[in-house]
């Protein structure tokens, strides 16, 4: 699989550029800006993008979905349960005091289970809200685009509008911890790392699994 990252906006969001390269059939996950450089990469990597996969609908990581989409034609995909989130852009936007996106058009709107196919990649949908009500990570083998989850060194936040902490531990111990410790973690913000060095020493993921414990 090919997978490029740029960072972009004013949160140092991840944006990715991710492919089959035996199809040359591509996809952006989360393009929060830089919507030309990231085509670019698309472009010097022989890639066509014809997806774009949003983990959530917070401002960071949709501000550049519209630009994508009407610089493709890709198809949008974005988690059923952010419906709400992407309707309340304009109030992100005054919250931060930053410019409005435009709000971008969503084709297919995604739940847990659901396969997302990139030439002969297959994407799995995994819902682990918490951070956001729908968030989802989205899973290919031992590669995961896990959006504003699981980072490293550290997790998403839960204080931030439709977030809750008590969600966000149940979701994220029962799903992202359950994946195989060699499992790449391409996260919305920071280096990627793998499940098993963060469960070994990330504080957070170690205070999540004490919580759980003491149940």
């Amino acid at each position: 699989m090919f997978l490029a990252k740029l960072v972009v906006g004013p949160f140092a969001e991840n944006s990715y550029v991710i492919g089959d390269e035996k199809t040359h059939e591509g996809a952006l996950v989360d393009p929060g800006g830089d919507v030309e450089h990231l085509l670019e990469i698309a472009k010097r990597a022989k890639l066509k993008i014809g997806k774009i996969l949003i983990t959530h609908a917070h401002w960071d990581h949709v501000f550049g979905v519209a630009e994508a989409k009407r610089l493709t034609g890709a198809e949008t995909f974005l988690p059923k349960g952010e419906k709400k989130m992407l309707a309340a852009l304009d109030r992100q936007s005054e919250m931060m005091g930053l410019p409005a996106p435009e709000m971008p058009a969503i084709d297919t709107w995604v739940a847990e289970g659901d396969a997302i196919r990139i030439g002969d990649l297959e994407f799995r949908v995994i819902l682990v809200p918490g951070h956001s009500p729908g968030h989802v990570a989205y899973l290919s083998g031992l590669d995961a685009m896990s959006g504003d989850t699981l980072m490293a060194g550290s997790v998403g936040r839960t204080d931030l509008p439709g977030g809750d902490f008590d969600v966000f531990v149940d979701s994220f111990t029962e799903k992202i911890l359950k994946w195989p410790d060699d499992t790449r973690v391409h996260p919305g913000h920071g280096p990627s790392t793998t499940v098993g060095e963060e469960r070994d020493s990330n504080p957070f993921v170690l205070e999540m699994l004490a919580m759980r414990a003491r149940r």
